[in-house]
């Protein structure tokens, strides 16, 4: 007698199917952790790529390159502090790019000590970084220059300011923790009150702020805070008296979510595309890593970005503020936990969010000897 061949009951149907239900849940996080590990350590391989080229830049040249070469005497405006002339510049608010006064800036500068001298010789650096004749240029998507865990750092999300074809970038050259205001009270009228918020003298509500070169900001040629790098102002590692493994070179930061997003450029010298500032114990009482408040970054043409983002800029943790110009930008990542660094020994370290706000500030800082701020 032919034996009939049993099949299985709906019971024990579901019963299979829940059982791969539940193995699939327990393996994709291991998955997704594993993917995202992939992800941080190529991009742990970036930062040691620029640790090799600022140190090889500053063997050949004595210093560190500037955060931006600017020309020119920009716009100063007033109010409760004041902004560094050069900050608000035709490359952020859209004007014809001939006024522009922004030339190539540190990462730009870096190009032959990353394998890209063929690059670095198409720019014409005699002209605005927004010209015309630079588009091709700085539209160059640069592996060095992102990381895989950030999804909007990718040719198909450019920035379309200013002249447009702006390719991204998860990295910004550390210009210090400063306040918003300049560091020398001023024979200017500001709103309430004259600022006088000077190096290494802390105030109630500013902190140290931005110095510069002549003292006038109507002529001024040079800015700079505590950081590694300043506006037509270089440093080398004479000038890093808290240590180079103390010190922050380079912060990790996350490219715009849409065009008009300027953060996350790294062709583009400006605060929040290529540069870091402000982030710590001196401005809007603290401002740590990933901090999901629009005053970290205070960015010209934020509301640009902000109604292009529409909800999303909240929800991604990206809202900034529009103050009239460039005044902050925090360091950000996609990385679960914190963000990566790259300190001026050359050693890429992962900083978590928890980290105490006055170390924060310290390792943002070259020679002001807060303190010892020890394994961050």
């Amino acid at each position: 007698m032919l034996s009939r061949r049993r099949g299985l009951t709906l019971i024990e149907l579901l019963t299979v199917i829940s059982i791969v239900a539940i193995l699939i849940g327990l393996l994709l996080p291991a998955v997704q952790q594993a993917r995202e590990a992939a992800r941080r350590a190529a991009c742990v391989g970036n930062l040691r790529q620029l640790g090799i080229a600022v140190a090889a830049y500053e063997q050949a040249s004595g210093v560190y390159p500037p955060a931006i070469i600017w020309s020119g005497r920009g716009i100063v405006l007033t109010g409760n502090g004041i902004a560094v002339p050069g900050t608000v510049d035709v490359a952020g608010d859209g004007s014809n790019w001939q006024g522009d006064q922004f030339r190539p800036g540190f990462f730009a500068m870096l190009l032959p000590q990353l394998e890209q001298e063929t690059l670095y010789a198409s720019w014409n650096v005699a002209i605005p970084v927004s010209a015309p004749a630079n588009s091709t240029a700085r539209g160059v998507t640069l592996g060095v220059m992102t990381c895989p865990s950030d999804p909007f750092a990718s040719a198909s999300n450019p920035g379309t300011i200013q002249g447009g074809n702006w390719a991204r970038g998860c990295y910004a050259v550390n210009a210090g923790p400063n306040a918003r205001c300049l560091a020398t009270p001023l024979p200017l009228p500001i709103i309430g009150r004259l600022v006088n918020c000077a190096p290494n003298v802390g105030g109630p509500t500013l902190g140290p702020g931005i110095e510069i070169a002549p003292a006038n900001p109507l002529t001024m040629n040079q800015a700079w805070g505590a950081g590694i790098a300043g506006l037509n102002k270089c440093f080398g590692n004479a000038d890093i008296r808290d240590g180079l493994s103390q010190t922050v070179a380079v912060d990790e930061i996350r490219s715009g979510l849409n065009g008009a997003d300027r953060r996350g450029i790294w062709a583009l010298p400006m605060i929040g595309s290529s540069i870091t500032l402000g982030s710590g114990s001196y401005n809007s009482g603290g401002l740590p890593p990933d901090v999901c408040r629009p005053e970290a970054d205070q960015i010209q043409g934020c509301g640009a970005a902000l109604q292009a983002a529409g909800s999303s800029a909240i929800s991604q943790c990206m809202p900034c503020a529009d103050l009239g110009g460039s005044f902050l930008a925090t360091s950000r990542s996609r990385h679960p936990g914190g963000v990566q660094v790259l300190a001026l020994d050359g050693s890429a370290r992962f900083v978590r969010h928890e980290i105490a706000i006055n170390v924060w500030s310290a390792i943002h800082t070259r020679d002001w000897g807060e303190i010892d701020a020890g394994s961050f």
